[in-house]
């Protein structure tokens, strides 16, 4: 993956149909059976729609993509990786399905303009880091589905002023909402019994 890293100018990948490994949509680079998406070009632009039959969105596969506004993923997508949209600086919007299961460490780690996130009821796990320096980051809703937070979760999300963890909670973590200065109201279930 770092092999095609800080190369901004690139804007697509155009792989031989006789790859047996890789192949192409868009310029996006998908495994060859499409279950994965290996890596999207840093270059790419506007608004990304992702096709059925991705299971993974890949770690580091949209890392520092600095020009990408919107993603649309699959119902077929079950786990977005780790570090898979860092940097993602003009991410205002990303829709996410409900066969999502979880979001990976430092998933939307620095999307500085992401402001809204849907969490769907199918996500069990948000990983260490997954929100943090989401700065315009203003509202989010943890289903009951999830079952740990991760540390730094949603640190420096300045925007943040209000969150509900579930009951299905158990532990927040070290760090978890660390410099969010416009954080109002915490409400803090009774299956809580660690911070």
């Amino acid at each position: 993956i770092y092999a095609f890293l800080f190369c901004y100018a690139l804007e697509e990948f155009i792989v031989d149909q006789d790859n047996s490994a890789y192949t192409s949509i868009d310029g996006i680079l998908y495994s060859k059976d499409l279950s994965n998406l290996v890596l999207c070009p840093t270059g790419k632009t506007g608004n990304i729609t992702i096709p059925y039959h991705v299971n993974l969105i890949g770690d580091n596969s949209f890392r520092y993509c600095r020009n990408i506004t919107a993603i649309k993923l699959p119902n077929s997508t079950t786990l977005i990786g780790k570090f898979a949209f860092y940097g993602c600086k003009n991410l205002v919007n990303i829709e996410i399905p409900n066969s999502l299961s979880s979001i990976g460490d430092g998933a939307f780690y620095g999307c500085i303009n992401l402001k809204n996130v849907f969490i769907p009821n199918s996500v069990i796990s948000i990983g260490d880091e997954a929100f943090e320096s989401c700065q315009s980051l203003n509202n989010i809703t943890i289903p009951n589905s999830v079952s740990s937070i991760g540390k730094r979760a949603f640190r420096r999300c300045e925007s943040l002023n209000r969150i509900s963890i579930p009951n299905s909670v158990t532990s927040i973590n070290e760090q978890t909402f660390w410099e969010c200065h416009n954080l109002i109201a915490v409400e803090i279930p009774e299956s809580v019994i660690r911070i």
